[in-house]
């Protein structure tokens, strides 16, 4: 209870201006890994800024702006409305989203009280994965290639491969 306590006092201190408090789950999930950011190591004491706490990393601000980046440059190779990028057992993921709306996709009809209820959402897809920068970035142009060929043309080059 020693470490939840110096994490709430820490947070007291050195955010005293935001108006959210923080909460025990969020202090159970800082000592969960270890009060540090899992990318690169540094310590929540040491930050300027509140964690990133997703896809249940615990990230610094220089780390999670690295891959907020990178995500807005793999944009540029894919037509999407919105991209971030999740980093589980340390391979990153490309994640596209585009906006929509319930009344364009009928396969999402909502019910409430006899009545039809329409909502905007994002429909998401991973679609390029890598290691490296570079990596995920090479994968995500290969994507869109993709995107640009047929089956009939797939496969076509897959025989040649051979």
């Amino acid at each position: 209870m020693k470490l939840h306590e110096k994490i709430k006092n820490h947070y007291k201190e050195k955010y005293a201006s935001s108006p959210i408090e923080i909460s025990n789950e969020e202090i159970d999930f800082i000592i969960k890994h270890e009060c540090k950011c899992d990318n690169c190591g540094k310590s929540i004491f040491e930050m300027e800024n509140y964690p990133e706490t997703r896809d249940d990393k615990l990230l610094c601000d220089d780390c999670y702006d690295e891959l907020c980046s990178l995500a807005k440059e793999c944009m540029k190779y894919v037509k999407c409305d919105t991209a971030r990028i999740s980093k589980p057992c340390d391979k990153m993921f490309l994640i596209i989203g585009f906006n929509r709306n319930t009344k364009d996709d009928e396969s999402t009809i909502t019910i409430k009280n006899n009545q039809r209820i329409d909502y905007d959402y994002v429909q998401e897809l991973v679609v390029a994965s890598g290691y490296t920068k570079e990596e995920l970035i090479e994968s995500t142009k290969e994507y869109q290639r993709l995107c640009g060929i047929t089956w009939e043309q797939y496969f076509k080059e897959l025989t040649q491969k051979k």
